[in-house]
């Protein structure tokens, strides 16, 4: 396969004549790189090597998926199955540069002491100024930096946004509240998945199996006992297995359970969203030219190792702006680009070719960044509910976005806010400009007001996939509860839900660290639920 690959490279740089010959070798590396990044990942199990019954079935190998099957398979006497709806890992998803196109995929947990271990148990930390082992530590699977890459524009932001009263903080610490680059899952400038932190190192367990390519058509719960069962794994498309656990756990990845699970739990729970508005900045040039290109695919270094091209956030709260305990409100993310630099960031806000040619096409020469403020505590809740029975059937989901008008103010503080930053010093000694031709919706109202923004708003908001609640965890008194504080389904034996669905009210943050804490904790109970000890 790698020898057809070179070869078609190797041809198109002889037609084309236009590509250099270092980059040619840098392609040649990342498909090399791919193709043992693929290798390393756990095996796909042939259907005729399926057991027919497992200890543990896990259903989605995302991030928690992935968390569990490495815990739970530590104990060898347990037999643990991983169904996946999707094929391998795509190693240009590792590209950080490209995240944009991956858009279109006890009763004491909220005691900050008690989920802070599983918190330092996920990450192998290695950010040079926050080297603090009361929060963070070097011991786990997934590794946390800074990008190896940062621009003169970061540092200017950084600085202006000191300059209008913000702390330049870690906000994975002790103050939540301020200022600072990016802290992400990547390591030599490469992106870190759940699969390549936690899969990867552990793929060989002869107790762990993968199936990729399948479904779980059906979860049966026998009427006597209310225990779950499984039933119809659709592998690859067309085959159907019957399959069922020993003893231990099935864990539900799929938020589909609540929506089963909202008949007789009286499912009421809404799916909270993260809507986000834009305001573009001019300033930053374009980021994938042939020496950049170079730099990344030979070295992992440059303007291609930051992640989806953002390096700073804000995290503020607007009624308590200096309190080392703030609770924030909003995020202000940072992206080198914009519109017109990024053309899937079109297709993410709806942009059709007039808007464009109106509104961003008198600046795609220029150089621009741009700032997405996103609403952290929403009040506003959506639903998504079930269409059929068919497990095929996508359900039907409801945004509804600002339904509350408390979120809409707080969106319009956060756009007052970036223009307060990028009118401080440092961005201004780089020419900094708002970008004020209106779009075309809102072009009856006067541009720069709360009436223009809002308008704004409404029209391009789009989502940040940090959706959670649909699985509530919640005490048995509450009915709008899918899963007790072990994370177990209401009303069914051995089914359980682990992942950010369990997560009451939406976290101030992004939910990846969370659901990484989840999965940790989660299978820490599994193993004392079901007596097995480190």
């Amino acid at each position: 396969m790698y020898a057809k690959s070179s070869e078609g490279l190797i041809l198109l740089a002889l037609a084309t004549l236009t590509v250099q010959q270092s980059i040619l070798d840098g392609v040649i590396k990342l498909v090399q790189d791919g193709d043992t990044q693929f290798s390393m990942e756990p095996r796909d199990v042939p259907d005729d090597k399926m057991k027919k019954e497992y200890d543990f079935i896990i259903v989605g190998a995302g991030t928690a998926g992935c968390v569990l099957a490495n815990r739970l398979s530590e104990n060898p006497a347990w037999s643990v199955l991983v169904i996946e709806a999707g094929r391998s890992e795509n190693f240009l998803m590792d590209m950080p540069i490209l995240a944009n196109y991956l858009q279109f995929t006890e009763t004491n947990w909220r005691s900050y002491k008690d989920v802070l271990p599983y918190f330092k148990k996920v990450e192998n930390f290695s950010v040079p100024e926050y080297q603090d082992p009361r929060y963070h530590s070097n011991d786990g699977y997934l590794s946390v930096s800074y990008a190896p890459y940062k621009t003169k524009i970061a540092d200017a932001i950084l600085e202006a946004s000191q300059q209008n009263g913000l702390n330049l903080v870690d906000y994975n610490g002790p103050t939540q509240t301020g200022v600072s680059r990016l802290q992400v899952s990547m390591r030599d400038g490469v992106r870190e998945s759940a699969s390549r932190g936690y899969l990867h190192p552990i793929s060989r367990r002869p107790n762990l199996h993968m199936k990729k390519y399948s479904m779980v058509q059906k979860i049966l719960i026998d009427p006597k006992t209310k225990k779950s069962l499984w039933s119809g794994v659709r592998t690859s498309g067309t085959n159907l297995q019957d399959l069922s656990q020993k003893g231990g756990d099935c864990i539900r990845w799929s938020y589909q359970l609540a929506s089963t699970s909202h008949a007789k739990r009286n499912w009421p729970q809404e799916t909270p969203d993260i809507p986000r508005d834009t305001s573009a900045q001019q300033l930053e040039s374009r980021l994938i030219t042939n020496e950049n290109l170079k730099l990344y695919l030979n070295h992992h270094k440059g303007p291609m190792s930051v992640p989806g091209g953002c390096e700073v956030l804000v995290f503020h709260d607007f009624s308590n702006p200096n309190d080392v305990d703030g609770y924030p409100e909003i995020e202000l993310l940072f992206q080198g680009g914009s519109i017109v630099s990024d053309p899937i960031l079109r297709k993410d806000f709806g942009i059709t070719d007039k808007i464009y040619d109106r509104v961003y096409k008198p600046i795609q020469d220029a150089e621009t960044f741009m700032v997405f403020p996103m609403l952290l505590r929403p009040k506003s809740k959506g639903r998504i509910m079930l269409k059929d029975n068919s497990y095929k059937t996508k359900p039907m989901i409801y945004p509804n976005y600002f339904a509350h008008q408390q979120d809409m103010d707080t969106i319009l503080k956060g756009v007052r806010l970036v223009l307060n930053i990028t009118s401080q010093p440092a961005l201004q000694a780089l020419g900094t400009k708002l970008h004020d031709i209106p779009i075309p919706q809102c072009s009856d109202k006067a541009f720069g007001s709360d009436d223009y923004f809002n308008c704004m708003t409404r029209y391009f908001t789009f989502t940040i996939y940090h959706h959670s609640g649909t699985c509530k965890m919640g005490a048995p008194t509450d009915k709008t509860a899918v899963v007790d504080p072990r994370l177990r389904v209401y009303g069914v034996k051995n089914l359980r839900v682990i992942d950010a669905s369990i997560i009451p009210e939406i976290p101030a943050a992004h939910t990846n660290s969370p659901t990484f804490m989840i999965a940790e904790k989660g299978a820490d109970m599994i193993k004392e639920d079901w007596g097995y000890r480190n």
